[in-house]
């Protein structure tokens, strides 16, 4: 058969809560940090190991809109990511510390 075409679909990314820390991801991953509304402030994540899993967005409102805190899975290891809340009237908030495990794809 000539002419066919394959395409690889979008894989959901996964999604981590304060509830729910720990995460084993394939590289290649995208994960989220869904902490809530930030209001007037923003969710920062900072990772312990970059080349495992870079941040790559904090959490903030714009526009009416809630985008969350994430980042992808890098190379195979853990990282520890640390996710605070910055906000302007409330300062600095209680940080959430999330494990990720990266294994190969």
């Amino acid at each position: 058969m000539t002419g066919v075409q394959t395409c690889a679909l979008p894989i959901s990314p996964t999604i981590l809560t304060p509830g729910q820390t720990t995460a084993t991801v394939k590289v290649g991953a995208v994960v989220t940090f869904d902490m809530g509304d930030p209001g007037d402030g923003q969710f920062v994540a900072v990772s312990s190991d970059p080349a495992v899993f870079d941040v790559t967005g904090a959490g903030r409102t714009e526009g009416g809109a809630t985008f969350n805190a994430g980042g992808e899975a890098r190379a195979p290891g853990e990282a520890t990511v640390t996710v605070s809340y910055q906000g302007s009237a409330n300062g600095v908030g209680a940080p959430t510390t999330f494990t990720i495990t990266v294994t190969e794809k």
